[in-house]
C-alpha cells in the first residue's frame, strides 16, 4: 500500500485552497457587471434624510473599481453566484439613497438577479419602470417606503417566479393592471404587501387561488365589499391585514379555519354583526386588533382561548359597557404587553383582573366610564412604558408610589376628576417623554426647570375654570388647576 507523507497532504490541502481562491476571483466579478453596478450608483445621490432606519448606512460607500477593491462579489449588498459569478441579489434597503429611476436604469442590465430590495429610501416620486420585466429570474422584490408613484407597470406581472412582493408605504396605484390580473398571474407568492396601494376595488375571488401565502397585507388600500368566506382557504396564513379599508359585512366563520395566524388585524372597516367565536380556534395568535368596527355581542370569552397573544386591541366597541366582570377571560392572556380597550364604555373602577397581567408594557383604557381612585396594585405593573387613562372619571388622588413605574415614557390622567397634590415622583421618572395631567383638580407646587429637560412633548397648563401661562420657573399651581 502506497503511503503518502504529511507534506504530501499539506501541500494538497494548500493546493485546494488556492484552486477555490482562483476560481472565486474568475467566477467572482463579470466586468460588465461592475460597470453596471457603478452606473447605478452615479445616477444617486446620497441623502441621509432619505430612509427611516436608524441602522441605515449608504452600501454603495464601498462600490468603486480600484484595484484592491474591483470584486463586485464582495461590495456591500452584493451577492454572486457561486458557479457563474453572476450577480443574483442586490439588497440596497436603507442606504440613504436618492433620485429617480427610470427604465434607461443600468439596474435593468442585472438579468440574473434573483432578489433585489430597494426598500427604504428616496425615489422622488418615480415610477416603478416598465423595464422591471427584465428580470424575469426575481423571486423577491422588495420596494417598499421608497417614495416610488404612479400606476404599478403591468409588465410586473410578467415576473412570474416572484414569491415575495412588497410595494408597500409609497404613493402607488393597482388599476390598469387591476388586483384580479395580479392575483392571477404571480401564482407562486407567499408574502403580498400592498399596504397603502390604491386598490379601491373588492377582493377578487382568485386571491384564494394564491394557496401558498404566509403573508398577505392590503392595509389602507382602499377596499370594498365583502369578505368572501373564501378567504378561509387561505391556510397557510400566518400574517393577514386588512385594516384601513371600507369593507362591510360581518366576519366569515372560515376565518377560524387560519389555525396557522400569528398575526390578524382587521381595525378600521366597516364589519358588523357578532364576531366570530371560531376566532378562538386560532390558537398562535400573537397579535389581534379588531379595533373601530361595529361588531356587537355579549361576551368575548372565546378571546381567553388564545393564550399566546402578546397584543390585543379592542377600541370602540361597546362589549364591556353593560357587564364589566365579563372580563374575567382575560385573566388566561398572561402573555399580554399590548392592551388597548379605549372608547368602550367601561363602566365601574378599573378592573382587577388587569392585575394579572404582569407583562404589560402598554396600558390603554381612555375614552371610557371609569369611577372610582386609581388603584395602588397599577403601581406595581412595573413593565408600562406606556399607561393611558385620560378622559374618564376616576376620583381621589395620584397613587404616591406612581414613581415605581419607572419605564414610563407617555403617562396620561387628563380629563378625570383627580384631586390633592401631584406627586414629586412623577418629576423623578428619567424615561418620561410624553405627561399630560390637563382638567383635573390638582394642587401644590412644582419645579418644572430640571422636569422640562427630559420632556419632548410639553403641553398647555390650564385649569378647568382658568388659563395660566407655563414656565420653567418653579410654578405655583392653584386649586383646581392641573399641569400639562
Amino acid at each position: 500500500m502506497t503511503r503518502f507523507s504529511p507534506c504530501f497532504f499539506t501541500f494538497i490541502q494548500i493546493f485546494l485552497v488556492l484552486l477555490s481562491l482562483f476560481h472565486l476571483t474568475l467566477a467572482g466579478c463579470h466586468d460588465n457587471e461592475r460597470y453596471v453596478l457603478l452606473q447605478f450608483k452615479q445616477s444617486l445621490v446620497i441623502n441621509h434624510s432619505a430612509s427611516g432606519d436608524p441602522s441605515a448606512y449608504p452600501k454603495v460607500a464601498s462600490w468603486n473599481s480600484d484595484n484592491e477593491n474591483s470584486n463586485c462579489c464582495l461590495w456591500d449588498g452584493i451577492k454572486c453566484h457561486e458557479d457563474t459569478g453572476h450577480i443574483i441579489k442586490l439588497d440596497l434597503s436603507s442606504s440613504f439613497l436618492y433620485g429617480s429611476i427610470n427604465s434607461s436604469s443600468s439596474l435593468f442590465h442585472l438579468v440574473h438577479l434573483q432578489w433585489l430590495s430597494l426598500a427604504d429610501n428616496h425615489f422622488n416620486s418615480s415610477s416603478i419602470p416598465s423595464r422591471i420585466m427584465s428580470l424575469t429570474s426575481l423571486s423577491y422584490l422588495n420596494l417598499s417606503y421608497s417614495v416610488f408613484s404612479g400606476q404599478i407597470p403591468s409588465e410586473i406581472l410578467q415576473l412570474s417566479q416572484l414569491v415575495f412582493l412588497d410595494v408597500s408605504q409609497n404613493h402607488l396605484e393597482l388599476r390598469d393592471p387591476s388586483l384580479t390580473n395580479l392575483v392571477e398571474k404571480l401564482l407562486n407568492l407567499k408574502v403580498l404587501d400592498l399596504s397603502e396601494v390604491n386598490i379601491s376595488s373588492s377582493i377578487p375571488p382568485a386571491l384564494t387561488n394564491l394557496s401558498s401565502l404566509n403573508v398577505l397585507s392590503f392595509s389602507g388600500c382602499g377596499l370594498q365589499g365583502t369578505l368572501s368566506s373564501s378567504i378561509g382557504n387561505l391556510i397557510d396564513l400566518l400574517h393577514l391585514d386588512i385594516s384601513y379599508n371600507n369593507l362591510k359585512g360581518t366576519l366569515s366563520s372560515s376565518i377560524g379555519n387560519l389555525t396557522n395566524l400569528l398575526h390578524l388585524d382587521i381595525s378600521y372597516n366597516n364589519l358588523k354583526g357578532t364576531l366570530s367565536s371560531s376566532i378562538g380556534n386560532l390558537n398562535k395568535l400573537l397579535h389581534l386588533d379588531i379595533s373601530f368596527n361595529s361588531f356587537e355581542g355579549e361576551s368575548l370569552t372565546f378571546i381567553g382561548n388564545l393564550t399566546q397573544l402578546s397584543y390585543l386591541a379592542i377600541s370602540n366597541h361597546s362589549y364591556f359597557g353593560r357587564n364589566p366582570k365579563s372580563l374575567s377571560w382575560i385573566r388566561s392572556l398572561e402573555k399580554l404587553t399590548h392592551l388597548d380597550f379605549s372608547d368602550n364604555n367601561i363602566t365601574g373602577e378599573i378592573p382587577s383582573v388587569f392585575m394579572n397581567l404582569t407583562q404589560l408594557t402598554v396600558l390603554h383604557l381612555f375614552d371610557n366610564q371609569l369611577t372610582g381612585p386609581i388603584p395602588s396594585w397599577l403601581t406595581n405593573m412595573n413593565k408600562l412604558s406606556d399607561l393611558r387613562l385620560h378622559s374618564n372619571q376616576l376620583t381621589g388622588h395620584i397613587p404616591l408610589k406612581i414613581g415605581n413605574l419607572t419605564q414610563l415614557k407617555c403617562l396620561s390622567l387628563g380629563a378625570n376628576r383627580l384631586e390633592g397634590t401631584i406627586p414629586s415622583s412623577i418629576f423623578e421618572l428619567k424615561n418620561l417623554e410624553r405627561l399630560y395631567l390637563f382638567l383635573n383638580y390638582l394642587s401644590g407646587t412644582v419645579h418644572l426647570n430640571m422636569f422640562l429637560a427630559n420632556l419632548k412633548v410639553y403641553m398647555y397648563c390650564f385649569s378647568r375654570q382658568t388659563s395660566f401661562h407655563c414656565s420653567p420657573e418653579p410654578l405655583s399651581i392653584l386649586r383646581r388647576n392641573s399641569l400639562l
